[in-house]
């Protein structure tokens, strides 16, 4: 995590008439606002002999492609990642596995709470004063300028006090922010933000210390590659065309749904970054078919999707999408940019503008436009019409 700093955590405190909160119980956390995982995570992996792969558990791999690749490479996957120089993750695995995000849970400046404390003592039980001197003390030597606690204790210390203390409605950030003529959050002034005593903040923690030391060892390992980069590696073989690319719609779009067990497997034995296109816009016009389908759960397919951040059973796959995955994967061509673009502009002719792409008016020439502005007081003349006389005499 970046900036892990020690603060201290409130879970419960003695409240006025609460026999829940009935004790003090807190802790002090190692919590950081931000983390990176996918920084940990290097993109292209290129086999060299000898290299030993460890793969993370959860990941989306088929191992039955992984021996003959390491076969074909002179790789080999070793089932302890101490003895691996290559190892094999993914972005889940580090949200859920090692880092767990605080929920329910409010900042009080450390100032702020220090004040409140501090009000407290001099009027609380002698049952309490030893609890308050040691939170105190604790609170002093994080390194947070916050607390942290739940939005129950905050509420409680304004509607009852905490400690026999007096009642406290802690002044929060967002009490204080202002809007500007369009309704968005104007950022608050120096006087403002003095006033601040209580704040919303996303934070995050390990989940023990043996996971931190895992997480540690990510970012100093130097070989750790996201699970995709080994997926795009096992099918080498299959790169689709605009032929297969029919044919495959073609089958999608009969009324057998076998055939689109067919496609799914055929899709999910293509090279996966030489292909993009053509799985993206399939993914985009059959999600529904891939949906409804029991090929979904299959180890190869789940892995296609995986490489792609695909999920057939919720979300659309627009034209926006496939671009923003070809750059992810660094694979944003003019010849793949020309695949899409016939589709995507009969897209935006229909429906508008999207993020990648929009549509352009027709308009006369620069030199034209010039040549209407400087006649653009002008008024057409009409020639004045030269009455004949009848021709009498022949």
């Amino acid at each position: 995590m970046v900036n892990k700093q020690t603060a201290v955590y409130i879970d419960r405190m003695p409240i006025k008439n609460s026999s829940y909160n009935s004790e003090l119980k807190y802790d002090i956390r190692g919590v950081s606002s931000t983390y990176s995982p996918l920084s940990i995570l290097k993109g292209l992996y290129v086999p060299a002999a000898k290299d030993k792969l460890f793969i993370f558990p959860n990941c989306n791999i088929p191992r039955f492609k992984v021996k003959s690749f390491c076969e074909s490479t002179d790789t080999a996957v070793v089932k302890f990642k101490e003895k691996a120089n290559i190892w094999f993750t993914n972005k889940e695995n580090i949200d859920t596995e090692l880092i767990e995000k605080l929920y329910n849970t409010d900042c009080i400046t450390k100032k702020a709470m220090l004040k409140y404390l501090a009000a407290t003592k001099v009027r609380c039980s002698s049952e309490h004063l030893q609890q308050i001197i040691k939170l105190i003390e604790d609170i002093e030597s994080t390194e947070a300028d916050f607390v942290i606690t739940t939005y129950t204790i905050k509420n409680a210390i304004k509607s009852a006090g905490a400690f026999n203390g007096p009642v406290y409605d802690f002044m929060d950030k967002q009490d204080l922010v202002r809007e500007d003529a369009n309704g968005n959050d104007l950022p608050l002034t120096d006087d403002q933000q003095e006033l601040v005593e209580a704040f919303d903040m996303t934070l995050y923690e390990f989940e023990s210390p043996e996971k931190e030391v895992l997480y540690n060892n990510l970012l100093t390992h130097g070989n750790v590659y996201d699970e995709s980069a080994l997926a795009s590696l096992l099918n080498a073989e299959l790169i689709m065309d605009q032929e297969i690319y029919e044919g495959v719609k073609n089958l999608f779009e009969s009324s057998d749904k076998d055939n689109n067990k067919v496609d799914m497997e055929s899709m999910a034995n293509c090279n996966y970054l030489k292909s993009a296109v053509y799985l993206l816009l399939l993914m985009k016009e059959h999600r529904r078919h891939m949906a409804n389908s029991d090929m979904k759960n299959h180890i190869n397919f789940k892995s296609l999707l995986k490489f792609f951040d695909v999920n057939i059973n919720y979300s659309e796959v627009s034209y926006d999408d496939i671009v923003y995955k070809l750059v992810d994967k660094n694979i944003m061509t003019y010849e793949n940019m020309a695949l899409i673009l016939p589709e995507a502009i009969e897209y935006v002719n229909d429906h508008g503008n999207s993020t990648y792409f929009k549509m352009t008016n027709v308009e006369p020439a620069d030199e034209i436009k010039k040549l209407m502005e400087l006649n653009k007081q002008a008024q057409v003349v009409v020639p004045e019409l030269i009455e004949e006389k009848p021709i009498t005499d022949l």
